[in-house]
């Protein structure tokens, strides 16, 4: 939900813009109010970026709608950006900084057998059963209307069952729904001993629950990479 700060003479309506990077997600305050250029300046500053200059944001995941110059001045309220949106980052690094540079969509060359598999839906067309079925031989009702590839039933009811989905089958399974993988993420996990820790002497003589990492929880891989 939208944070509201209440204030004498107005209300200031804060909100969350998720921005991912190659590191994972992060998250950026704003107000409705505020412009994108300060959006962008956030972006720098948490990134150790040398300018906003270095940055290209774009609205999709394959990064073909991005944002202009033109509205870097603009409101965020202005640009069609609401509470929970992502943005896909993009930075330029010129050869003196010290980071190492992003590796851009058009730097990326798919397998032949990967593009023809996007152009596909991928789903599991079923007959029209005579029994359950009654309409006519246009029609789809929930006993032959296709399957998604993903579908636990139909995996299970499979001879052999089907332990592991495809990887595009995975990646249509998160970008399915409503949201269309609008709150998918890559959570960056880090397991490092903190070492700054002045309760005890410094790892490995000791260790507190304060330094420690988080105990991560491993689960089965539900897909294959075929």
């Amino acid at each position: 939900t939208i944070t509201y700060y209440r204030c004498a003479l107005f209300r200031v309506y804060i909100m969350i813009i998720r921005v991912q990077t190659k590191h994972g997600v992060k998250r950026f305050e704003v107000r409705a109010t505020d412009t994108l250029q300060q959006l962008a300046v956030q972006i720098v500053s948490s990134l150790q970026l040398p300018n906003s200059q270095a940055i290209h944001l774009f609205r999709d995941q394959k990064r073909c709608i991005e944002l202009q110059q033109d509205d870097l001045p603009k409101p965020i309220s202005d640009i069609s950006l609401h509470h929970g949106d992502m943005l896909y980052l993009d930075a330029v690094l010129s050869s003196t900084s010290s980071h190492v540079p992003m590796a851009t969509h058009q730097d990326v060359i798919q397998d032949e057998v990967d593009n023809r598999l996007e152009e596909k839906d991928g789903k599991i067309y079923r007959e029209i059963n005579v029994q359950l079925c009654h309409h006519g031989p246009q029609g789809k009702c929930l006993n032959c209307a296709p399957l998604e590839p993903w579908d636990p039933k139909y995996l299970e009811t499979r001879d052999p069952p089907i332990k592991h989905l495809s990887f595009h089958s995975h990646l249509r399974k998160l970008t399915s729904g409503i949201d269309k993988g609008k709150f998918v993420y890559l959570e960056d996990i880090n397991c490092k001993v903190k070492k700054t820790c002045s309760d005890h002497a410094p790892w490995p003589q000791g260790i507190c629950s304060k330094c420690q990492p988080s105990a991560i929880t491993l689960a089965r891989q539900v897909f294959y990479l075929w």
